[in-house]
């Protein structure tokens, strides 16, 4: 996620503040790396204004909350517990203009459906949206090509960075497939 986070457009944190959005946040890995990242490059916590957690799991979910809270006090948490294709519109309502959207570990689950989420993202043409994809490089075919097939799906979107590393393919003792997609505004 770290290595993920350096590719956001740098723009992203001299506007007004962001709204993040993790859909299958766990226990809230993403934000502590996040914040993290942010401390390394001077960003004040509190330009988050603030986290959408989605995750089915209502334990996970709980400890998500826990550790947001500890990281970004200031910013304010709406929390979704449902599955992503039980996401509507209804559980989306950023605060800010510009969005990034977290699937970290995510696309590549068997059970992630992705159709939901990816109908409120061609639809929504109001927001400045950030699509942070990160999951294990896959040699195998199946999962290993999910991360492309859900950029493929997004329309006016245009893909502005791309890690695919086996462990044999660097000095990294772990493989890793990232994928950023942004909106038509940046």
């Amino acid at each position: 996620m770290l290595h993920a986070y350096e590719k956001i457009p740098t723009k992203v944190w001299h506007e007004d503040g962001v709204t993040i959005i993790d859909y299958g946040c766990g226990q809230g890995i993403a934000e502590m790396v996040l914040s993290d990242y942010m401390v390394s490059k001077y960003v004040d916590n509190d330009y988050i204004r603030d986290f959408i957690l989605i995750e089915p799991s209502r334990t996970n979910l709980q400890r998500c909350i826990g550790h947001v809270n500890a990281f970004f006090s200031e910013s304010k948490i709406s929390a979704v517990c449902k599955k992503d294709n039980q996401i509507n519109e209804n559980d989306i309502n950023p605060e800010s203009t510009t969005v990034i959207h977290l699937f970290s570990n995510v696309i590549d689950l068997d059970d992630f459906d992705g159709k939901a989420v990816l109908s409120l993202l061609n639809d929504d043409k109001s927001h400045n949206n950030i699509i942070v994809c990160v999951i294990p490089y896959y040699q195998e075919a199946t999962r290993g090509k999910k991360i492309k097939e859900f950029g493929d799906k997004l329309q006016r979107y245009s893909l502005v960075y791309k890690l695919e590393k086996h462990t044999d393919d660097w000095d990294k003792p772990y493989s890793c497939q990232i994928y950023i997609v942004v909106s038509s505004y940046y």
